[in-house]
C-alpha cells in the first residue's frame, strides 16, 4: 500500500515538473533533427493540425471585387 502511494506521489511530482518546464523540455527534444522531422511529419498527417497550420499561414482573403 505504501509503495502504491509513493508511486502516485512520484508520478504527480513528475507531471508537475514536466508542466512547469514544458517549453525547456520541448526545445531540448526538438533540437535533434531526426526527432523534429518525425514530430512534424506526425503532426502533418493529422487533418486537425494540418488544416489549422495551413489556414494560419495562408488565410483566405475576403475580397468582394473578385468573382
Amino acid at each position: 500500500m505504501k509503495i502504491r502511494v509513493i508511486r502516485k506521489l512520484m508520478f504527480a511530482f513528475l507531471l508537475f515538473f514536466m508542466y512547469r518546464n514544458r517549453y525547456k523540455l520541448m526545445n531540448t527534444v526538438l533540437q535533434n533533427e531526426t526527432v523534429r522531422k518525425f514530430v512534424v511529419s506526425l503532426f502533418m498527417k493529422s487533418p486537425l493540425f494540418r488544416n489549422r497550420l495551413i489556414f494560419t499561414l495562408f488565410p483566405k482573403k475576403m475580397d468582394s471585387n473578385i468573382e
